[in-house]
Parts: C-alpha cells; sequence; structure tokens
C-alpha cells in the first residue's frame, strides 16, 4: 500500500517538473537573445523613398496563379493620397494583402488580369 502511495505521490509531481525544465529550457534562449550584443547600424540611412504623389488603383482585377478561377480583386478602384495615413481594412480573405502585395510590387504586374496601378498621379 505504501508503494502505491509513493509511486502515485512522485507520478503526480512529474508533470510539473516537466513544465518548469521546459521552462527553463526556453527561458536559457529567450535571456540569450536578449542579452546578445547590438549590431553596428552606424552606416545605415533611412531609404529615400518619398510618396509625393497619389497611389491610383484603376479598375484592378486579380488572381493568384495558382488560383486563377477565384478572382482575389473584382475591379477594384482606390486612391491613396500622398502625405496620408491610410487603413485597409475588411474581413480576412478580403484582398488586403494582395492589395500591398501589388503596392510592393510582391507579384509581376503583369499577373494583374486587367487594371492599372499609377504610383504618380496629381
Amino acid at each position: 500500500m505504501s508503494v502505491m502511495l509513493m509511486t502515485s505521490s512522485i507520478g503526480g509531481i512529474t508533470a510539473p517538473l516537466s513544465a518548469a525544465a521546459r521552462a527553463a529550457g526556453a527561458a536559457t534562449i529567450f535571456y540569450t537573445i536578449i542579452d546578445a550584443p547590438r549590431k553596428d547600424r552606424s552606416g545605415i540611412k533611412d531609404p529615400e523613398v518619398s510618396a509625393s504623389e497619389d497611389i491610383v488603383l484603376e479598375n484592378v482585377n486579380f488572381a493568384y496563379s495558382t488560383r486563377p478561377d477565384l478572382k482575389i480583386l473584382d475591379n477594384l478602384s482606390l486612391r491613396f493620397p500622398a502625405g496620408k495615413v491610410t487603413a485597409i481594412v475588411g474581413p480576412s480573405g478580403a484582398g488586403k494583402s494582395t492589395i500591398v502585395g501589388l503596392l510592393e510590387r510582391w507579384y509581376e504586374i503583369e499577373a494583374l488580369e486587367s487594371g492599372d496601378i499609377v504610383s504618380h498621379v496629381k
């Protein structure tokens, strides 16, 4: 009976001890990253890019090449005014990241089914 109680007690503390060991290992990695020496960034300059004119999307239609039957942007027209902060909001799958990707040239503009992206319109 006493052997069963002892085994039961030891079994009850193994899960917390295991969790503490994993936490200690994670903390070691975390503190190594925090305490790492900072990189020298003295020679790095800010980018020499400015949005001095509006960015305009006119009647843009876009589908990813892997899913050509699923149109992500359907006849989308937008104007991002220069010098203004603009938020793109909408539900998941509405095309927010696709718009950013097109503006950042993550995708070839030739992949557009139709429409124009004009970055220098007054």
